[in-house]
């Protein structure tokens, strides 16, 4: 009787066991099909979001000409690629990319700057089929990208964090800040200083630390955030991809001469009486410096000086008696910037206005620069000594000394600087 009852009971169990087996069956089917979704989602959504961002750098990129709008379709090329890069190419295997720019769904339709990316396609069932369901699970991942130059609004940006006179304005005459403000990151109690007679006039003073002195006119908030470099991101021209053109410092003393842009070993020297034309480009020093002096002229429109020095001799300065006319690049990365010296130098860019007579018209010389002074390693050491001198329209450096014993005035406007870029994922 108990032997009957022992095989009744292994029985049960081999029922018992079978039964089980297709449950927890079921169970791993419905959880590595589930992973593998999630997986797949996942995969789906990186997709999205790096074609998003290849779009939004497009369109940054392409900022300074279609502010934003994808006129030659660029934009839209890029995220295509990107998308199949990562696997998942429009009209191949069931898959579907949309791009749209501007956005036509979500808080940022009609937007220019915003680039939409939905990626959608099936993912097949495997295990998961024992339920009886052999059609695939569609999946769908959207994302939008931002990309746009936004405006870096100070007009001066001294970026040591605690140099005592880390902005040192000073004179006898007046030094104007228009349009923007001034922002000094020092948390020294001295942080920024004026001394002479002068005045220092901003629509507002903003220091991290403290200020010294009588000269500062216009608002002033001290114990304010610090700035970060804005231009930080922007890698620097390469020398490598620009023509030869001088292959020792390239030196002039009289007559009219004509530059061209490329590479200058050695650097430029212009003095006595020589007057140079600038032609649209960058101009890269590879030591040497670029110094223009005496009683010539400096022109040049759409141009940018980018100071790569080997020694603390090779400096930028720009000290002539005669007229001095510099504006910016109107288009690709180095839009707004006129004067760069690279990032990790600390030699000292010299710019000084002239209240000389020019010797060709018979009338006061000018300086009449637009764009940023960029710096961020160095100094800028700044001097109006004339009446009405334009010295550039944006200072980035490590510190600055502003002076003045005549009158000058630097005017920020979004149109002559390089603002900040602006690249993210939004959605």
């Amino acid at each position: 009787m108990r032997a009957c009852n022992d095989r009744r009971r292994r029985g049960n169990v081999v029922v018992a066991a079978a039964v089980s087996l297709v449950t927890l069956l079921a169970c791993v089917s419905l959880s590595v099909d589930g992973g593998m979704l999630q997986d797949k989602r996942r995969h789906v959504q990186a997709a999205s979001d790096a074609a998003a961002m290849a779009a939004a750098g497009d369109l940054y990129y392409n900022w300074a000409i279609e502010k934003g709008a994808d006129v030659n379709g660029t934009a839209r090329a890029l995220a295509l690629e990107t998308a199949k890069r990562n696997g998942f190419e429009h009209g191949v295997n069931g898959t579907t990319v949309e791009v749209s720019i501007p956005p036509t769904s979500g808080p940022n339709v009609g937007k220019k700057a915003y680039a939409e990316v939905i990626i959608k396609c099936d993912h097949a069932r495997y295990f998961s089929k024992i339920f009886g369901s052999t059609e695939p699970v569609p999946i769908r991942a959207r994302a939008v990208g931002r990309g746009r130059k936004s405006t870096n609004g100070n007009a001066i940006l001294c970026l040591d964090p605690d140099d005592k006179s880390a902005l040192n304005a000073g004179g006898n005459g007046t030094i104007g800040v228009t349009g923007s403000n001034v922002q000094v990151n020092s948390n020294n109690t001295e942080a920024a200083i004026t001394n002479g007679n002068g005045t220092f006039g901003s629509p507002t003073l903003n220091v991290t630390g403290g200020f010294t002195g009588g000269g500062f006119v216009g608002p002033i908030n001290t114990g304010t955030e610090p700035i970060p470099d804005p231009l930080a991101y922007l890698p620097p021209p390469d020398p490598s991809k620009m023509q030869v053109q001088s292959t020792k410092k390239w030196q002039k003393t009289h007559n009219h001469w004509t530059l061209k842009p490329g590479l200058y070993y050695g650097g430029v020297s212009i003095t006595s009486d020589a007057s140079v034309f600038l032609e649209p480009g960058i101009y890269y020093m590879k030591g040497g410096g670029f110094s223009w002096s005496g009683k010539g002229s400096l022109v040049g429109y759409e141009v940018m000086i980018y100071n790569d020095p080997l020694s603390n001799s090779d400096v930028i300065d720009l000290t002539g008696q005669g007229n001095c006319v510099l504006t910016p690049m109107k288009t690709g990365p180095y839009q707004g910037i006129t004067i760069w010296q690279r990032r990790d130098s600390t030699n000292t860019i010299k710019i000084t206005g002239s209240d000389a007579i020019d010797p060709a018209t018979g009338v006061d010389a000018k300086m009449d620069i637009k764009g940023t002074f960029y710096a961020a390693g160095g100094s800028l050491d700044i001097s109006g000594n004339g009446s009405g001198d334009f010295i550039g329209s944006q200072y980035i450096a490590d510190t600055m000394i502003v002076m003045g014993n005549g009158q000058f005035s630097i005017d920020w406007t979004p149109v002559d600087t390089p603002g900040i870029r602006d690249v993210a994922l939004v959605e």
